[in-house]
């Protein structure tokens, strides 16, 4: 639950810096595709950086010792 309010408290940030620059196309509309990348790009980064983050905590500091570079890849 702790890693689902740190995302929303996040996201919250994002989405104010977002519309600040959000996609337009030249004519002046949004471009709907190109915000919903940036959308779907920003939930998928939070996700992969709480899960990153949970495993850190799992694992300590030593989490890649041992671990062929091959599988960092």
């Amino acid at each position: 639950m702790t890693a689902m309010r740190s995302i929303a408290d996040g996201a919250t940030a994002d989405i104010a810096a977002g519309l600040a620059t959000m996609p337009r196309f030249e004519d002046g509309c949004t471009n709907l595709q190109e915000l919903l990348r940036r959308l779907a790009e920003s939930v998928a980064n939070e996700i992969t950086g709480a899960e990153a983050d949970q495993l850190f905590e799992a694992t300590g500091s030593q989490g890649l010792v041992g671990v062929p570079a091959e599988a960092l890849v």
